[in-house]
């Protein structure tokens, strides 16, 4: 994604990037999702490029292709355009498949060793899209129940390396070539992870000898709180199509009095609003199927305009300690308004820990994707 800054123009409550290939770019999305058609003429003037190169970005390359796809020939980009953009697309399909092979190789594996599983994230999610084969994701994420240890011991024993560098949240595993994520809990938050580990075990008391998807109940709570756990370092238009899907797929299902409540005491309703906000208004989600919201423009602003236009890291291969450092700092400065939302009155303790983190682990200060 360019370093190009997008313009906003106010529409008078939630403002909108006046940037052309944003505004084709959900156009796809929409039409790719909801089959809803764009106008007749916004596809008249093309940068093809920047839209690929925008919609890799944000993780939805192949949904984009399949909007791309349902476009009027006359409106499609060129062949050689179409042909680089299918061959990436396919290697998504690939992947995919790869990933799907050994996930149903781990229900096998786990169900002889007497282990439940969940899957969730990237995988369970998938199922709501309209090719599930389009979601991108990086890694299979499991649950065991309990029974962690006894997962990552079978997983060994099968062949399966363990990374060097894993957290007391979860420890990660390559498997045939496929990264395996092995949850210990489910969030950090234990209000939040209580909360979701005991709908869990709702859902299994109530008849089902075991789930291997995570539950609607659940995945409202789950999918919103790992979104904005994600929120302070890197929120991406995928998160917008996961949520909207989600909700779509389960209208009816999702006892939304709940939800409200359960984030009100975590003090993410604000944000989670504005969540939903942005989805009805970019993604074209129906707002009858949606939480009920309090729209806040002023926050949904930040968000897509944050969103759209992101702090870039160095992007030469070695950059110097100095241009790392400064390009944290200016990370933290900048996201300061997103600890407040999200964590207020605790932005000091936030830097304190953050410090703490780097004297643990002094390499960690070079980390950062590019």
């Amino acid at each position: 994604m360019g370093q190009k800054a997008i313009r906003l123009q106010d529409t008078g409550s939630i403002i909108l990037p006046d940037s052309l290939e944003v505004v084709q770019l959900f156009a796809l999305l929409k039409l790719a999702l909801w089959g809803t058609p764009p106008d007749d003429n916004l596809f008249s003037v093309a940068d093809w490029r920047k839209i690929i190169d925008l919609s890799t970005y944000h993780g939805v390359m192949a949904v984009a292709f399949d909007g791309m796809m349902k476009l009027p020939v006359n409106r499609q980009p060129n062949r050689n355009s179409k042909l680089g953009w299918g061959i990436n697309v396919e290697a998504v399909e690939r992947r995919y498949a790869r990933q799907t092979a050994v996930a149903n190789e781990l229900l096998t594996l786990f169900r002889e060793n007497n282990i439940n599983i969940l899957l969730f994230k990237g995988i369970g999610i998938a199922q709501y899209y309209p090719v599930p084969a389009h979601r991108e994701f990086g890694d299979i994420d499991i649950y065991l129940f309990g029974k962690h240890r006894e997962g990552d011991n079978v997983l060994l024993r099968r062949g399966a390396t363990k990374n060097k560098h894993n957290t007391n949240k979860h420890t990660t595993l390559s498997y045939k070539g496929v990264p395996i994520e092995n949850h210990r809990f489910f969030l950090k938050e234990k209000l939040l992870n209580d909360i979701l580990l005991k709908q869990l075990l709702g859902s299994k008391a109530s008849g089902a000898e075991e789930i291997l998807v995570s539950p609607p109940c659940f995945n409202v709570l789950y999918i919103m709180c790992h979104m904005l756990n994600h929120f302070t370092c890197s929120f991406v238009i995928r998160y917008l199509c996961d949520w909207a899907l989600l909700l779509k797929a389960n209208g009816g299902k999702i006892d939304f009095g709940n939800y409200r409540e359960v984030l009100s005491r975590a003090g993410y309703l604000k944000a989670a609003d504005a969540v939903s906000s942005l989805a009805v208004a970019y993604l074209g989600l129906d707002a009858a199927i949606a939480p009920p919201f309090k729209a806040d423009p002023l926050v949904e602003n930040k968000i897509i305009a944050d969103m759209l236009n992101p702090i870039l890291p160095p992007q030469e291969k070695d950059p110097s300690i100095v241009k790392i450092i400064a390009y944290k700092f200016k990370l933290l400065k900048y996201h300061r308004w997103k600890y407040k939302l999200l964590y207020p009155g605790q932005f000091a303790k936030i830097i304190f820990s953050k410090a703490m983190s780097y004297i643990r682990r002094p390499k960690s200060i070079f980390l950062f994707k590019r």
